[in-house]
């Protein structure tokens, strides 16, 4: 699979995540110009998502074991 160089192409067409949140649309809104190039703000909340995951499966992670609500959060 090639990396994405952000023309805009593939998101012509809404993603079934991007119409579960905003319904039948005809032009997706999460399709975002930045002054170089399209960024689709779902993918980058999901990559956003992704590095949150790698933090938790950290070793220093002394919380991974004690799963509780905190009040020092």
């Amino acid at each position: 699979m090639k990396k994405c160089i952000g023309c805009g192409y593939c998101c012509q067409m809404p993603c079934l995540l991007a119409i579960a949140i905003h319904g039948i649309i005809s032009k997706c809104p999460e399709l975002e110009w930045n002054g170089e190039r399209y960024i689709c703000k779902i993918m980058d909340l999901r990559r956003k998502q992704e590095l949150v995951n790698e933090f938790c499966c950290m070793p220093e992670n002394e919380w991974r074991l004690d799963i509780r609500e905190r009040k020092e959060i």
